[in-house]
């Protein structure tokens, strides 16, 4: 594209530019413009509350900065593109947001729902040590597109929350990114309850990739099922809590460990009550990343296809496919990696794993923060129809096309 181009987006979006305080309660719809589809808010240190529905629709964008953002009784849906960042993606606005953001969307009930099928980030990038909050709860949580996430910091990490009371879907890419690891307080973060093995809030049903990057630790709480991926990224820790609960659709599901600083946690293992429901795909296991069991007292076998590993009380069975050799797995007792105080037997495969290919049930999860310019840039071409009222009192159809 044109730098002259380039410019009049910029100024386009300049011109649509509204700060906003206080309170909203009209309905928002955010549809295709002229104006390269921009719907722009920029300000200083304002939160906004929403107690409306919030759509944004198809080639449309709605994008702002340095906002706090709380919605009550809200239905979100999101088919375009939603971006919200802390520092200026565009050039002409800058700021630093020196707290951490807040994204709260019906905390604590029951009511409203979120739906995306498009691209939505929250952007935390520029925050100092105070950690982000994203809480999403409501009646329904269902995302068919991509969905980041992000905090920035490394002394607390970011407190994520998506915990809808009805539906939880994902058939698309859920990402909770850090840009860096977290050294300071763990923060709490969930996908589903917060409260372990909670059946009060809904099953989190995953066919598309759950993802982590720098996220230390995360924790599984709540019932899971379908068959999609969960990819444990760069320095990230995943802690099942619930194994009864994990897979008791009877459907497995593939956990990824996607990079050599990668944990799968296994916290109460010895728990008689809490028999693993099915056995467990995992991929990506070597390079001496780490499957911890919280047992002092494994016992271990590898048939050339499953590696199980029994402790009082309970058997585990991870299917980590042929080729390994037994000669090179080992465990020893102490702290997991990535500097948290989980401890237990830390198995390693002392080599590279067997196959190092993607699973074909793991979408591709994202190792950086797409920047809103990027996006809106990478927006395809599309045909559309208008009318319009002439001075004579006819009306004329015309279409064009419009990136």
């Amino acid at each position: 594209m044109k730098s002259s181009s380039l410019g009049a987006i910029f100024f386009a979006a300049f011109l649509l530019q509204t700060v906003v305080s206080g309170i909203t309660k009209t309905n928002l719809d955010i549809y295709n413009t002229t104006v390269r589809n921009i719907t722009y808010f920029s300000g200083g240190d304002y939160g906004i509350e929403w107690r409306a529905n919030i759509t944004i629709h198809e080639h449309a964008a709605f994008i702002y900065y340095n906002y706090d953002m709380h919605g009550y009784n809200t239905f979100f849906e999101n088919n375009g593109i939603y971006y919200c960042q802390n520092i200026g993606g565009y050039p002409y606005f800058q700021k630093d947001h020196i707290s951490g953001s807040t994204y709260k969307l019906n905390e604590g009930t029951d009511v409203g729902g979120f739906i995306n099928s498009g691209t939505f980030v929250y952007n935390d990038n520029n925050t100092a040590c105070s950690q982000p909050t994203y809480t999403i709860h409501g009646h329904y949580f269902i995302n068919e597109g991509t969905f980041i996430m992000a905090g920035s910091q490394a002394c607390d990490g970011s407190t994520n929350s998506i915990k809808p009371f009805g539906i939880f879907h994902n058939t698309g890419v859920l990402s909770y990114f850090q840009y860096f690891m977290t050294t300071g307080n763990a923060p709490s973060t969930y996908w589903g309850s917060d409260s372990a093995c909670s059946t009060n809030v809904a099953t989190v049903v995953n066919n598309g990739s759950l993802c982590l990057w720098n996220n230390n630790p995360v924790y599984q709480n709540s019932p899971y099922a379908g068959n999609g991926c969960i990819d444990i990224g760069n320095q990230s820790t995943f802690v099942m809590r619930c194994q009864h609960m994990f897979g008791q659709d009877g459907v497995l599901q593939t956990i990824l460990l996607s990079t050599n600083t990668s944990v799968l946690y296994i916290q109460n293992p010895e728990d008689a009550s809490r028999p693993p429901a099915t056995p467990y795909i995992l991929s990506g296991w070597g390079n001496k990343n780490q499957l911890t069991i919280n047992s002092g007292s494994p016992t271990w076998t590898y048939d050339g296809n499953i590696l199980t590993i029994t402790v009082p009380h309970n058997k585990f069975q991870f299917i980590i496919g042929p080729g390994y050799d037994p000669n090179l797995i080992s465990w020893s007792n102490g702290k997991s990696c990535n500097n948290l105080g989980l401890s237990g037997a830390r198995f390693v495969y002392n080599a590279p794993p067997p196959d190092s290919s993607r699973p074909s049930a793991c979408l591709v999860c994202p190792t950086a923060v797409p920047l809103v310019y990027d996006l809106l840039m990478d927006q395809p071409d599309y045909t559309t129809t208008w009318t319009t009222t002439n001075a004579d009192g006819s009306v004329e159809t015309k279409s064009g096309q419009f990136r």
